[in-house]
Formats: C-alpha cells, structure tokens, sequence
C-alpha cells in the first residue's frame, strides 16, 4: 500500500522522498521548476529524518544530470538555484 502523498515514512528511500516531494511542488507551476530550499523546507514540516547536507548532496548530486557524479538523473540544473524534473513528461519546452 503507498503512503499518502502528504506523509514521509522511514521506509522511503532518500530519493524517493525527495521525488515526492519535488511532485508536490512542481505540479501547479507551468515550468515545474523549483529550488532546493522548497524541497528541504517542505521535508523539514513533514519530519523527515534525512539532514540538511543529505538532501543538498542528492539534489545536486546523485540527482542532478549536470553533476560528474550523477546516480539517477532525476533533475536538472536550469540556472543559479533553479532545478526541474528532468525528462518530466508534464514539462513544457
């Protein structure tokens, strides 16, 4: 059974966390782009467990398509502090 979109639970996954997250911000903005103070802001009022420095770190790093390091290539860097979904099929070009 899947959790409520409005509740994190330990058994998620960072990413998938983060993932939840950036959907719920995302979804009513045209070019479903965000900052990554929304996301740590909005994972903060929900009680999540992860610091600071592991979502910063997964959204820059792991996750984002620009960075040497990319793991999953969830977002992408669209300018200074700007991020979107990569391949979203919700995005406008």
């Amino acid at each position: 059974m899947t959790p409520p979109a409005s509740s994190l639970t330990s058994q998620q996954s960072t990413r998938d966390e983060l993932l939840q997250i950036i959907t719920e911000i995302t979804a009513g903005r045209p070019q479903r782009d965000f900052r990554p103070y929304e996301v740590i802001e909005r994972m903060k009022v929900r009680g999540t467990k992860r610091s600071v420095a592991t979502i910063r770190f997964y959204l820059m790093s792991y996750m984002c398509a620009q960075a040497p390091h990319c793991r999953y290539c969830d977002v992408e860097r669209i300018g200074p502090g700007l991020y979107r979904l990569y391949n979203d099929p919700r995005r406008t070009r």
